[in-house]
């Protein structure tokens, strides 16, 4: 019985994150270091596209460029929450592609 149950724990996956990562080869501030470094990535990153978007959508539909900021960011929101990930990535791979070909 201790080998089926030593197995079974040999074939199941850990959970890798950048933190664990970071905190293997950097110690214990590296990982908080790394964190940091993330989530302000994504934080830059959701502010730089909302104030991108309010910029277009001001010149399509001439709603000043904060309110169309924040427009864009509710309906991504519901989308996401809505429809999931795999919605949100057809409509994230349709506006790339529109803003590649424009």
């Amino acid at each position: 019985m201790n080998k089926k149950r030593r197995k079974k724990e040999e074939n199941e996956l850990d959970v890798i994150s950048i933190r664990t990562m970071a905190q293997e080869t950097l110690g214990d501030w590296g990982g908080a270091i790394a964190t940091v470094a993330y989530v302000f990535l994504g934080y830059s990153s959701m502010v730089a596209y909302s104030c991108k978007s309010g910029e277009i959508l001001f010149q399509l539909i001439n709603l000043p460029a904060p309110i169309s900021g924040s427009l864009f960011t509710a309906l991504f929101t519901m989308l996401v929450s809505i429809w999931g990930t795999k919605a949100t990535d057809r409509v994230n791979q349709y506006l790339t592609a529109s803003l590649i070909g424009t």
